[in-house]
């Protein structure tokens, strides 16, 4: 969704200079009344190092607000499989997750997905709100399910970043577990 963003801003950016361009030869026709191409030429020049001056402060903002987004990790992950009798089977999830961005971060979810040999068996996420720069918070949840043994299983964060111009999706690192990862813990005979 960035890489879209940011290939969106760039041609923004282009068509709006384009525009600028032809309505500043337009202006300098009609209004100013300066017919003389060699004028015109020396006002294109300058006006395409205004635009690049213009530009490159764009994309020094644009790098400046991209540093200080919220960033997320996540640590002390534990999954584990459990089936404390044959009818009643569930994943457990424990982990701590921080936002080491330097601001807040919306909407923010833990996405779970568990798979059974390429099948997805679980695709949940775990709400955990709003998260200020620094803010950890501790997930522990039990997903009940129903079916064979799973196989593999990944989590990883989602949160919203919002700033005047627009509101837009992030996605984290996974962080995946599979095979005797999940240490099948069974507790009936």
């Amino acid at each position: 969704m960035a890489d879209l963003e940011e290939r969106l801003w760039a041609i923004g950016k282009k068509i709006l200079a384009y525009i600028v361009l032809i309505f500043f030869f337009l202006f300098c026709w009609f209004v100013l009344g300066i017919r003389d191409i060699q004028i015109m030429v020396v006002l294109f020049f300058v006006s395409v190092f205004v635009m690049a001056v213009i530009m490159v402060f764009f994309q020094e903002q644009a790098k400046k607000q991209k540093a200080e987004e919220p960033k997320f990790s996540i640590e002390n992950v534990k999954m584990s499989e459990n089936r404390p009798s044959p009818q009643t089977q569930y994943l457990r999830i424990h982990c701590e997750v921080c936002n080491i961005g330097k601001t807040t971060a919306y909407n923010c979810v833990l996405k779970v997905a568990a798979y059974r040999e390429k099948v997805k068996a679980i695709d949940m996420q775990v709400p955990l709100g709003l998260m200020g720069s620094k803010q950890k918070k501790s997930v522990d949840e039990t997903i009940q399910y129903s079916g064979e043994n799973l196989t593999d299983a990944e989590i990883w964060p989602e949160w919203e970043v919002k700033n005047a111009l627009f509101s837009s999706k992030r996605t984290g690192p996974k962080h995946s577990v599979s095979g005797s990862v999940l240490r099948m813990k069974e507790k009936f005979s």
